[in-house]
């Protein structure tokens, strides 16, 4: 009834029983030594074919745990698969049902696929679908910014999450991020890399070294997230980005400039 939890528990010595209520069928294979691949739903053909297909109805299955939906997001864009029509459709019908989900479980799933190289892929599938708009109740993120997050390091969830939200208002940030279910400290990390997109880069390659010390006094602490977001906000100003490596260099011996 909750989308979560059974409301009994009955045991079978059918294996088949037990497959048929895996989420999908690439999840959905047994082996054993007498029969080898046990694959009564088409799994292996599936992953042939690079497809996340839920096992049965998948509305029956995203309503057994709603979280099933953002999990075939994940998946499609962790392995580079797509989501069959019937399943994707059946994200759509169910997604109300994300409602039901504890939000920390919500958070480290989006956190997921933030990682990965086919985010892009997901998250408009997502939108497209109405997925993200009931998940978090906040307007979708634009599409350039989707596109472009793959640019971005897939194993720092802070500066993607940023790249998705930075054009929302303040409110709208605070309440996405507190929908997460964050630790203070992500979500204080969060709000700093957003403001970067404020931070002024003067016109006169002169005043570069200084802007640079700014740059490099706000964001020391933070330099790797810093300089990964400035360069996805001012992709055109090299140059500046060249200054603030250097100085960054000369106040620490150890370091190179590149």
């Amino acid at each position: 009834r909750d989308s979560r939890h059974p409301e009994n528990v009955s045991f079978s010595r059918n294996l088949r029983d037990d497959l048929s209520r895996r989420d999908f069928t690439v999840n959905a294979m047994a082996f054993n030594e007498k029969e080898g691949i046990v694959d009564a739903f088409g799994g292996e053909l599936d992953l042939k074919n690079r497809t996340i297909r839920a096992v049965g109805e998948p509305q029956k299955r995203f309503t057994e745990d709603a979280l099933r939906i953002l999990r075939a997001f994940r998946f499609a864009a962790q392995l580079d698969f797509e989501i069959e029509q019937k399943t994707l459709e059946a994200t759509s019908v169910c997604a109300h049902l994300i409602k039901n989900i504890a939000r920390e479980r919500v958070g480290v799933e989006f956190k997921k696929l933030l990682a990965t190289q086919g985010v892009s892929y997901s998250l408009q599938k997502m939108i497209e679908n109405g997925v993200w708009q009931r998940t978090f109740e906040t307007p979708a993120p634009h599409l350039e910014a989707i596109n472009k997050l793959p640019q971005l390091k897939n194993g720092n969830f802070a500066t993607r999450l940023c790249a998705l939200i930075f054009q929302y208002s303040d409110e709208e940030k605070e309440a996405f991020l507190n929908s997460l279910r964050l630790s203070n400290d992500e979500k204080r990390l969060c709000l700093r890399l957003c403001k970067i997109k404020d931070f002024q880069i003067e016109d006169n390659s002169e005043k570069y070294p200084s802007g640079a010390r700014r740059f490099l006094h706000l964001y020391n602490n933070i330099y790797d997230e810093a300089i990964e977001m400035l360069c996805f906000y001012n992709e055109n100003e090299q140059a500046f980005l060249n200054t603030v490596n250097t100085e960054r260099c000369k106040n620490n011996p150890l370091l190179i400039s590149v």
